[in-house]
This record gives C-alpha cells, sequence and structure tokens, in this order.
C-alpha cells in the first residue's frame, strides 16, 4: 500500500536546516533560501518554494505578524497542518472528507487540543464557518491518527496525514511495516511475514522497545484504547 500525504509540515525543530518544501536535508543549511516574508520558512530552491507557494501563501502573512515572538513548537505546527488540511475543503473534497471520517476518542482531548485551536483561530487560519470545538477536535483527530515521517536514518523529520495508513489498527505483533520515500514522503505499507487472504493487517502504534506498562499507557492516553 503507497499513499502520498493528504498533507505534512516540517518538525518545527528542523525549520532552517531542512527545506519546508519537500523536507529534503542540505550539506549547508546556509544555502537554503529563507522566506523574505515571513522569515520562518526555507527552501532548498526557488522550484521549490514556489511549488509550495499555494499553500503557504495562505499561512505566511500570520507568521510574518508573529515575527518570531513566538517559538516554532509544536502547537504552532499543529496550527498550521490543521490550516493545511482545512484548505482542502473546497479544493479537494474527498481528502478532506478521508481525514475527518478518522476516529479519534472524546477522552483523549486535552488542553493541548484546545490551546491549538485558539492559535489556529488567533493566526486568522480558521475558517468562520468551522466553530473552535471543530478545530479542537482536529487536533485530536491528528493525535490519533497523524504519522512521525522519518528519515533514512529513522529519525522523525515531519508530520503526515495519511487517511488510508491510518485506517489500520494497532497490534503489538504486528504483520506491516511503515517506511516512507524520501523525494515524496509516500508512505509505504509493507507486509513483514506472510498474509493470509482476509488477515486483518496491523502495525504498532507506539515504541515496542518500551515496556509493555508504558505501551498500555501511551495507548491508553493517545488512541483510547488497552492492548491485551
Amino acid at each position: 500500500l503507497e499513499e502520498e500525504p493528504v498533507a505534512s509540515l516540517l518538525s518545527p525543530q528542523l525549520w532552517g536546516t531542512r527545506c519546508n518544501g519537500c523536507l529534503g536535508s542540505t550539506d549547508d543549511a546556509a544555502k537554503l533560501l529563507r522566506c523574505t516574508q515571513c522569515k520562518m520558512f526555507f527552501y532548498c530552491s526557488k522550484a521549490c518554494q514556489k511549488k509550495d507557494w499555494r499553500q503557504h501563501k495562505h499561512e505566511c502573512p500570520a507568521l510574518k505578524q508573529l515575527q518570531r515572538s513566538t517559538t516554532a513548537d509544536n502547537t504552532l505546527a499543529d496550527a498550521l497542518l490543521a490550516a493545511s488540511v482545512l484548505q482542502l475543503r473546497t479544493k479537494r473534497a474527498k481528502d478532506f472528507e478521508a481525514v475527518q471520517d478518522l476516529v479519534f476518542h472524546q477522552a483523549c482531548v486535552t488542553d493541548h487540543h484546545s490551546k491549538a485551536a485558539r492559535l489556529l483561530s488567533a493566526m486568522g487560519l480558521c475558517p468562520t464557518d468551522v466553530s473552535l470545538q471543530e478545530a479542537t477536535n482536529m487536533f485530536a483527530r491528528f493525535d490519533s491518527n497523524n504519522f512521525g515521517i522519518v528519515d533514512e536514518l529513522l529519525v522523525c523529520i515531519a508530520a503526515g496525514v495519511y487517511p488510508a495508513g491510518a485506517m489500520l489498527n494497532h497490534a503489538c505483533d504486528h504483520n506491516c511495516a511503515i517506511a516512507y520515500r524520501p523525494e515524496t514522503s509516500t508512505q509505504i505499507i509493507r507486509c513483514i511475514v506472510d498474509v493470509a487472504a482476509g488477515e486483518e493487517l496491523c502495525h504498532p502504534y507506539v515504541d515496542l522497545a518500551t515496556t509493555s506498562a508504558a505501551r498500555r499507557r501511551k495507548l491508553q492516553a493517545t488512541y483510547g484504547f488497552d492492548c491485551e
């Protein structure tokens, strides 16, 4: 199974060291082209910057107003990713509906989700017909369904929205593994064992190197279920 991201965003701690468009790395960060307006996004080439402008033009004025008055943290990154998804409502309605159909548990909604929704609204990136509660639910949906895009060294470099991949359930004793194609951020789900026809495909939602107790706590807090 292969799927390109509906939306993706470079991890904020990597802004200025990788391209905000293609997520690509560079041997010399000084060669990255900085957005002259917001001064927060960087690109590997003019072509990449031009391609990303279709989305960045919506968020750039809001980022320009911030002008580094706020830290480029995960709350800001979540707000920008949500803005990208909300832009799909009229442009790619099918993709937007696929994201909206993803399941989350109301009990897993936290103050972080509310804070991100308020920031989204304050930046002027939340459509007027989307309530604060609906925006909050979007961030809770992200926590339960989004993926961390990893590089060749399995280091997480970005967050990505992959509705098809999010349909797979969790299993510690999994039969699938997830990888990403660096040049396109395409998600690739591969079977790692022989799978019978009709058998459910599963992958681990949590780090299997952690203890069973830690995995159970993470699954309950983020996804709202207990793993046997």
